[in-house]
C-alpha cells in the first residue's frame, strides 16, 4: 500500500503541478525502497526516465535507466517505447559529447 500511495502521490506532482524535480524525487524513492516485482517500481523506473530525458534534460541518466529498465524487464510492453527514447536520447548524447570535446 505505500508504494501505492508514494506512486500517487508522484503521479500528482507531475501531472497536476508539473513539479518535474519533487515528482522525480518520489520515483526515485520508490525504486529504491521496493522490490522490482511491484508494479509501482517499474511504472516509477520508466516515468523517471521519461522525466529526466523529457523535463530535466539529464540525458544520461535517462538511457542508464531504460538500460537498466530493459534489463530487468526484458519482455515488457514498454520495451518498444524504450526503444525509440533511446534512440532520440543516443543521437542527443553522441552531439553533446561532441560538442564538450570539440571546445576542449
Amino acid at each position: 500500500i505505500a508504494a501505492k500511495a508514494e506512486y500517487m502521490i508522484a503521479e500528482i506532482f507531475l501531472n497536476d503541478f508539473e513539479e518535474y524535480s519533487i515528482a522525480a524525487n518520489y520515483y526515485n524513492n520508490i525504486i529504491s525502497n521496493y522490490p522490482n516485482n511491484y508494479q509501482e517500481v517499474k511504472k516509477s523506473m520508466f516515468t523517471l526516465a521519461y522525466i529526466y530525458a523529457n523535463y530535466l534534460d539529464y540525458y544520461s541518466d535517462a538511457i542508464l535507466l531504460y538500460e537498466e529498465f530493459k534489463r530487468i524487464y526484458p519482455s515488457d510492453d514498454l520495451i518498444n517505447s524504450i526503444e525509440y527514447e533511446l534512440q532520440i536520447l543516443t543521437k542527443f548524447d553522441k552531439e553533446i559529447k561532441s560538442l564538450l570535446n570539440s571546445s576542449k
